[in-house]
């Protein structure tokens, strides 16, 4: 699939938008911006709707506070797939301070087979406690939340792949077995490494490892679920699922991975657990 282009006189008529909007498109594993708006380049300071675009096919996370910008990152990449939405509260720094932002998002069709992403930005002020007391309690009511909402990420996910965390991930997987088991189905616990992942970092260097991982994740989420995988460090990966085709499915999995990261990658080993022979806690599975 080709990157989807308004023709001029709708790209026009949306870039002259006083709303601060942006348009995305999910294509070859990234999030492309498509459309901006001048509200959006009014919102975060760029001069010209052109140094908007460098500036987001750069890094589009280049605004957002360090702290946020994983969480932020994440959700968007969720909702670009087409999973869930994208309501999301995080710190930008707007010339020479952080402002609080609020988006909201929905997803529309152009075409037929065309998926595109519109987010709305709001700006809530900036962080400080400036401005009258109505202005004081909401702004920090969103800083509490975007705290609270960084803690429960950091404590759930996996900081480079976005997974659950093992923690979180033991938990899913107990609540997953107990619904299979309740509909009659037989799930398995698979436990997943890249071989030769020290090799790979002495040959290429530690970025293009961590790359790697990263590219792992994703094609792991995508044929078990993003919410039934797990990394538990290093190049070390739990997932759960059905016992059905499980042989079968991980052929698939193989093979997707032989031309992951360009084809710079690594054979992948999986273990298979079946609660058949004996059901044990998750962990004691993955042990297994």
């Amino acid at each position: 699939m080709e990157q989807f282009t308004f023709d001029r006189s709708g790209l026009e008529m949306i870039e002259q938008s006083p709303v601060p909007v942006a348009i995305y498109q999910y294509l070859d594993d990234k999030v492309n911006v498509i459309a901006l708006t001048k509200g959006f380049c009014d919102l975060f300071g760029y001069e010209s709707v052109e140094q908007a675009y460098s500036v987001m096919r750069s890094d589009m996370y280049t605004y957002v506070h360090a702290s946020d910008a994983k969480r932020v990152s994440d959700a968007a990449y969720h909702f670009a797939r087409g999973n869930g939405n994208f309501n999301v509260v995080f710190r930008a720094r707007i010339f020479d301070e952080y402002h609080v932002i609020r988006t909201n998002a929905d997803h529309i069709y152009p075409e037929p087979s065309v998926r595109l992403g519109v987010v709305w930005y709001f700006d809530e002020g900036p962080c400080s406690s400036e401005g009258d007391s109505t202005e004081i309690r909401l702004n920090q009511s969103s800083q509490t939340h975007i705290l609270d909402e960084n803690r429960s990420y950091d404590m759930n996910y996996d900081y480079m792949t976005g997974l659950p965390s093992m923690t979180y991930f033991f938990k899913l997987s107990e609540a997953y077995r107990d619904r299979m088991y309740a509909t009659g189905i037989d799930p398995v616990m698979c436990y997943a490494d890249l071989n030769g992942m020290r090799y790979f970092n002495n040959k290429y260097g530690f970025a293009e490892g961590s790359h790697l991982i990263r590219t792992f994740a994703r094609v792991l989420a995508k044929h078990f679920g993003e919410k039934n995988c797990s990394r538990f460090g290093q190049d070390h990966f739990a997932f759960f699922t059905e016992k059905n085709n499980i042989e079968e499915r991980l052929g698939a999995l193989f093979e997707e991975c032989k031309g992951m990261n360009g084809g710079r990658t690594l054979p992948v080993k999986v273990g298979i657990y079946m609660d058949s022979t004996g059901r044990v806690e998750a962990s004691l599975a993955c042990d297994r």
